[in-house]
């Protein structure tokens, strides 16, 4: 059976069978079989077009499995200020559509894992150094996010000092639990609410396979128990 990791050597054009010309720094050509994008040829030659040089095939198996289309993932973290009475919550007034106040947090970049994502955002948005204590749940309503699919894993944290509002946050607040904004953007009041339910009890959030929106609405906002 052929190695399919095997450079190989002189390869024609695995789309038009012709031989590949030198002179080009880069070739790439992509083919598709059964429906999938399956191969990458790079095919390298030398800068003065010699064509002496091997040209290096990339095969990946025919059963690779093909990229999917899947929502974007986020990273929250509720803030409790250890340094305040009460140990009261951060939250942003965000800068940028849709506007309103939110818990801080963002998406996981490639590489990283979601609770250094959570940690970074915190960071990031209200120059805080956050220590992570639970993982209140996972937000996953195709609808809580009017951008488009958003997944969000939502931590519970401590941090001391004061926040100040930076990057995507046009302002930072302290709200104790009886005193939050309206204006909560994308499902944060559902997840708030969760979070109080949290801190008397102790529970983490319940499993959904429903969003629980107030009737009548197709935004962004949530019964709040």
């Amino acid at each position: 059976m052929m190695n399919l990791w095997k450079p190989h050597y002189k390869v024609n054009n695995l789309v038009t069978g012709a031989a590949v010309k030198p002179g080009f720094p880069v070739n790439i050509i992509l083919w598709l079989r059964s429906g999938y994008w399956y191969g990458l040829q790079l095919n390298l030659h030398h800068k003065y077009g010699h064509d002496d040089l091997p040209c290096h095939t990339l095969f990946f198996s025919e059963d690779a499995m093909p990229k999917p289309i899947t929502p974007l993932l986020a990273a929250d973290a509720i803030i409790e200020l250890t340094d305040l009475p009460e140990r009261p919550i951060v939250l942003i007034e965000r800068a940028n559509p849709p506007y309103g106040w939110a818990i801080p947090g963002g998406f996981v970049d490639v590489g990283e894992m979601i609770e250094q994502a959570a940690m970074r955002e915190a960071r990031e948005e209200v120059g805080l150094d956050v220590r992570l204590i639970a993982l209140l749940g996972i937000y996953s309503d195709p609808a809580r996010d009017s951008r488009g699919h958003t997944v969000t894993a939502v931590y519970v944290a401590e941090a001391a000092g004061m926040p100040a509002a930076a990057d995507d946050a046009k302002n930072c607040q302290a709200f104790g639990m009886n005193e939050l904004p309206e204006l909560l953007v994308f499902d944060h009041a559902q997840v708030l609410a969760d979070y109080k339910k949290y801190r008397e009890t102790g529970q983490v959030a319940p499993l959904r396979q429903s969003p629980a929106r107030i009737s009548g609405h197709s935004d962004d906002r949530y019964v709040i128990p």
